[in-house]
């Protein structure tokens, strides 16, 4: 499980993400780029002691617990301030390592060539780290998690994520992998729109078939 902790009412702190490990073990505390707002946002797994439970993300709002199949939960329960933190907002919705913590139909990926993969967060877990860190290695194949070989992602025309800053809070652009109703494979180009307070709206710029690209064959989990 893993919780984002608020910090003790009146002080100036900032939230930290609390890992519980299994029994006889230490527990990992990390720093997140969002101010919550008697809010916290957990990694769960249905099951006691169940290997095969399904994971999935909640927030606990005063006791009211919300599944998020969205990133929607979020609004008025965040304050984000800059423009790393709002994409490390985003990317809770597309990061590979936290693939089984969201509903499965459909699966989101952001499209990155293996040489940005480091940009992406790990909130602070070193088993996301190093999820993330095997994908952008050269042996890995390109497409797996939307993840291409800088040729392949130079042959696709594909960019990395823009922020901009706006009245409001912030606008995201960028490329994601994932499947439509019918299971074939797009690409879209998405525009996210995150208010400070976490509002959240997705627009879709583009939505287009996976292309077929040198040496890369996308592959996404397979579904339960």
């Amino acid at each position: 499980m893993i919780l984002i902790a608020l910090p003790a009412c009146g002080k100036k702190a900032e939230p930290v993400i609390t890992i519980p490990k299994p029994q006889n073990s230490s527990v990992e505390h990390l720093k997140i780029g969002i101010e919550l707002r008697a809010v916290s946002i957990s990694e769960m797994q249905e099951g006691t002691g169940n290997p095969g439970g399904a994971h999935f993300l909640q927030t606990d709002s005063d006791g009211r617990l919300t599944r998020m199949r969205t990133l929607e939960p979020l609004e008025h329960l965040v304050r984000i301030k800059d423009k790393g933190s709002a994409l490390d907002t985003v990317r809770l919705r597309t990061l590979p390592a936290l693939a089984e913590s969201w509903p499965p139909h459909p699966f989101e990926f952001e499209v990155l060539s293996q040489k940005e993969v480091k940009t992406l967060p790990s909130y602070g877990v070193d088993s996301y780290e190093k999820f993330d860190s095997a994908l952008s290695s050269n042996s890995n194949p390109s497409g797996s998690y939307g993840v291409l070989s800088p040729a392949a992602y130079i042959e696709g025309k594909f960019t990395p994520p823009v922020v901009k800053e706006n009245a409001d809070g912030f606008v995201i652009t960028r490329w994601i992998i994932t499947e439509d109703v019918s299971g074939q494979l797009k690409v879209q180009k998405i525009q996210e729109d995150l208010a400070s307070t976490g509002k959240y709206k997705r627009t879709i710029l583009k939505n287009l078939a996976a292309p077929k690209l040198a040496g890369t064959t996308w592959g996404l989990p397979a579904k339960k």
